[in-house]
C-alpha cells in the first residue's frame, strides 16, 4: 500500500471547459458606503461655482478617514480639497470661509473644493432640547448667522462646499438655518454606509492602509471606541492577507481599549475575532479559551445572536481537533439560538456548519440536506455570499460521495458568484477547489492550470494563507505525475509562507506531504525524520487526523525498512485516533493492520 498523500486544505470551485481562460473578475458591485464615497468624490471634482453637499457621519474618525482619502483622490485630477476646522478660527462661517480660501491658495491650473469639520463643537446644546424644540440651554447663534449670510456665500465661495454634520448637528441646521438647509445640492450619509467602510478596498494592504489612517485619527481624537472598532478591522484584513499572528497584535490592543472603558459588547467582538485568528494559526486550545471567555460574556450580557455566533466558533474549534460530535452540539445550540430571535442568516451559517460536521463523520447524505437548508435560507435573504459558500460546501460534500461532475458543476455556480460579487478570497477557493476535483479525475494538467490561477489571485491580493495552501496542492498534483524533485520544490516554497505567517496547522500537513514525497524517493530516514515533525506539531496544536496520519505514514516506511515490529505499534496508534473522530480512513488502516498481523 502506497503512502497517503495528503491534501492542505478544501476549498469551494467550476465546470469542465474547452480550454481553461484566464482569471478575469467582473467589476465588483458597489457597496453603499462605495457609493456614497463616490458620489461624494464626484460632486466635489465639478467646478460649477458654489453648491452646497452636507455629509452625515457618526464618528469623527470615520470623518476624517473618509476627508483624508477625498484629499488624495481628488487631487489625482487635479482637484484641491481644503479642510475648514472651524474651531481653530473666529466669527461666524461666512468669515472664516473667506479667512481660509484667502490663507490656502489654489495652485495653478487646479480647481477647488471645500470641506468644513467640527461645526459642532461650535453648538451647545443638549440632545432633548433639539429634539422637542425648547431654546433653553442651547446657542445656535453660529448657524443662526450663517442663515442670515446665505446670500452671501455664492460670492464668497464659488466652488463646492461640503459640511460634515452629526446627527444632532443636522437637525439644529435644519430647524435653525431652513433657508441654508434647503440650498443643499447634494447629501451624503455615512452612519449607516460607514458600517461597511472596509469594503472600500479590494485588496486587503490597502484596508489595512485605510484602517491605519482611520485609527490613528480616533486615537488623537480620544474616540476610543471608533479606536477599537478600527483595531478589528485592522486585524481582520491582516488575517484576510494571512498575516493572523499580527492580526492578534491588533485584536489584543482592542481587548484592553474594550476592557479600560467597559465596553462588553467591544470586548466580546475582540475575543471571538482573538479566537479565529488563534485558529487560522492552527492554535486550537488558545481559539477555544477566547471563544469561552466571548460566550461567557454574551451570555451575562443576554446577547442571544452573538451567543449563537459564540457557540458556532466553539463548533468549528472542536471540528478542527476532530471532535464532529460536540461540534455538532454547539451547532445545534447556536442554531436554536438563532432561530428563536429569527435571525435567517445565523441560522442559515448553523445549518452549513452542521453540514460541515456530518461531512466529516462520513453522513454526506444528511450533510447535503444541512447544506441544502443552508442554501435556500441564504437565497431567501439574498446573502449572495453566504449562497455562494452553501454551494462551495455541497460541491465539497458531492465530491466526497464521488459524484465529482456534479460536485464541479456546484463549484462553478460558486465561481460565477464570487466573480460578481468581487469576493476574490472566494474566488481563490474556488479555483482551488476545481483543481481538487480534476485532481481527483486523473485530469492532473487540467488540475495544475486551476491550482496556479489560485496562485495568481492569492498573490494579487496578498493572500499569503491561500498562496501557501495553493502551492501545497500544485505540489500535491506534480507528486501524483512523479515529479517528486517539483512536487518538494513546491511544498518547500509552501513550507516557508507557512511557517513565515504561523499557520502551524498547514506547517505540519505540508512536512507530511514533504515526508510522502522523500518516501516517494527512497529516502525513508528524511521522510521518517519530517514525519516525526508533522507528528510533533500535530500533538502541540489538537490536529488529531493530522497527528494519525503522520502515524500511519511513518508506520508504512517502517514497514519498507523491515521493521514491522515497531510500524504496528504506529499503525494501531493511528487507527485508534482515525476510530475515537470517526474518520473513513480508518478502514483502509484497519485493512493494513490485519495484513501485517495474517503474514
Amino acid at each position: 500500500m502506497s503512502v497517503k498523500q495528503q491534501n492542505l486544505k478544501k476549498l469551494p470551485a467550476k465546470k469542465p471547459e474547452a480550454s481553461l481562460p484566464s482569471v478575469v473578475s467582473k467589476r465588483p458591485k458597489l457597496t453603499p458606503a462605495q457609493r456614497e464615497f463616490v458620489g461624494l468624490r464626484l460632486f466635489l471634482s465639478q467646478e460649477n461655482g458654489f453648491r452646497l453637499a452636507l455629509a452625515s457621519f457618526d464618528r469623527p474618525s470615520t470623518r476624517d478617514g473618509l476627508t483624508a482619502r477625498l484629499v488624495d483622490d481628488l487631487a489625482q485630477s487635479n482637484v484641491f480639497l481644503s479642510v475648514l476646522d472651524v474651531t481653530t478660527g473666529e466669527g461666524s462661517l461666512l468669515l472664516q470661509i473667506e479667512e481660509h480660501l484667502a490663507d490656502k491658495s489654489t495652485p495653478d491650473g487646479w480647481r477647488r473644493a471645500v470641506a468644513v469639520i467640527n461645526i459642532e463643537e461650535k453648538l451647545t446644546y443638549s440632545e432633548l432640547s433639539i429634539r422637542t424644540g425648547e431654546s433653553e440651554g442651547r446657542d445656535l447663534s453660529f448657524l443662526e448667522e450663517a442663515n442670515l449670510h446665505r446670500d452671501a456665500f455664492l460670492g464668497a465661495c464659488p466652488h463646492p462646499l461640503l459640511i460634515w454634520l452629526t446627527e444632532q448637528a443636522e437637525t439644529a441646521l435644519a430647524k435653525t438655518a431652513p433657508d441654508l438647509w434647503h440650498w443643499r445640492n447634494a447629501r451624503f450619509d455615512f452612519e449607516r454606509a460607514g458600517l461597511l467602510l472596509d469594503d472600500f478596498r479590494t485588496h486587503p494592504a490597502e484596508r489595512v492602509a485605510w484602517f491605519e489612517r482611520i485609527a490613528h485619527a480616533s486615537h488623537r481624537l480620544g474616540d476610543k471606541n471608533g479606536e477599537i472598532a478600527d483595531l478589528i478591522s485592522l486585524g481582520n484584513a491582516k488575517v484576510e492577507m494571512g498575516k493572523a499572528r499580527e492580526a492578534c497584535e491588533f485584536f489584543k490592543k482592542a481587548l484592553v481599549l474594550a476592557r479600560s472603558i467597559g465596553h462588553r459588547h467591544a470586548e466580546n467582538s475582540a475575543l471571538g475575532n482573538l479566537g479565529i485568528a488563534y485558529a487560522n494559526l492552527g492554535d486550537i486550545h488558545k481559539a477555544v479559551l477566547y471563544y469561552e471567555q466571548q460566550f461567557k460574556i454574551v451570555q451575562e450580557l443576554g446577547d442571544l445572536r452573538s451567543a449563537g455566533n459564540a457557540l458556532g466558533n466553539l463548533g468549528n474549534a472542536y471540528l478542527s481537533m476532530g471532535d464532529a460530535h460536540k461540534a455538532i452540539e454547539f451547532y445545534r445550540q447556536g442554531k436554536e439560538m438563532h432561530r428563536k430571535i429569527g435571525d435567517r442568516r445565523g441560522e442559515g451559517r448553523d445549518l452549513g456548519n452542521l453540514g460541515n460536521a456530518y461531512t466529516h463523520l462520513g453522513e454526506l447524505r444528511k450533510a447535503i440536506e444541512c447544506q441544502r437548508q443552508a442554501l435556500v435560507i441564504d437565497r431567501e435573504i439574498g446573502d449572495r455570499r453566504g449562497e455562494s459558500q452553501d454551494l462551495g460546501n455541497l460541491g465539497n460534500t458531492y465530491a466526497d460521495l464521488g459524484e465529482l461532475y456534479k460536485a464541479i458543476e456546484l463549484y462553478e455556480q460558486h465561481l460565477k458568484i464570487v466573480r460578481e460579487i468581487g469576493d476574490r478570497l472566494g474566488e481563490g477557493n474556488a479555483l482551488g477547489n476545481l483543481g481538487n476535483a480534476y485532481a481527483r479525475l486523473g485530469e492532473l494538467r487540467k488540475a495544475i492550470e486551476f491550482y496556479e490561477q489560485g496562485i495568481k489571485v492569492a498573490r494579487e491580493i496578498g493572500n499569503r494563507l491561500g498562496e501557501g495552501n495553493a502551492l501545497g496542492n500544485l505540489g500535491n498534483a506534480y507528486a501524483r505525475l512523479g515529479e517528486q524533485r517539483k512536487a518538494i520544490e513546491l511544498y518547500e516554497q509552501s513550507l516557508k509562507i507557512v511557517h513565515e505567517i504561523g499557520n502551524r496547522r498547514g506547517e505540519g500537513n505540508t512536512l507530511g506531504n514533504l515526508g510522502v514525497a522523500y518516501k516517494n524517493l527512497g529516502e525513508l530516514l528524511k521522510a521518517i525524520e519530517l514525519f516525526d515533525q508533522q507528528l510533533k506539531i500535530a500533538r502541540d496544536i489538537g490536529d488529531r487526523r493530522s497527528e494519525a496520519n503522520a502515524l500511519f505514514n511513518s508506520a508504512l516506511v517502517r514497514e519498507e525498512l523491515g521493521e514491522r515490529a515497531n510500524a504496528v505499534p504506529l499503525a494501531e496508534s493511528a487507527l485508534k485516533i482515525l476510530e475515537a473522530i470517526e474518520d473513513p480512513n480508518a478502514t483502509m488502516v484497519h485493512k493494513q493492520l490485519s495484513e501485517w498481523r495474517g503474514k
